[in-house]
């Protein structure tokens, strides 16, 4: 049985350092009060040309599911990009 090592988001997310994007304030009018940064997703077209024009590799993209799990590699639409390859199958809770 392949067993998938779990990590939650918040140190996922400092370990890996995911592409995010600063909301322009449609969500807050006080960036000092609130935290405004989103993960920044990408669909499979707009994946290959990250790969062939920053040469990001397989083992940088997770995939960023429904019920909020995101899990290691390319397993569905919503891909999310980090600066820091992955070594082993996860999933972050």
């Amino acid at each position: 049985m392949n067993k998938q090592k779990l990590m939650d988001f918040a140190t996922w997310k400092a370990e890996y350092s995911p592409r995010i994007y600063e909301d322009s304030g449609a969500e807050c009018y006080d960036h000092e009060e609130c935290d405004c940064e989103f993960l920044y997703s990408f669909e499979p077209s707009e994946l290959q040309e990250l790969q062939e024009e920053e040469g990001i590799k397989h083992k940088q993209v997770w995939t960023w599911h429904n019920d909020g799990r995101i899990s290691s590699g390319i397993s569905g639409t919503d891909l999310l990009v980090t600066e820091k390859p992955w070594t082993e199958e996860m999933e972050i809770i």
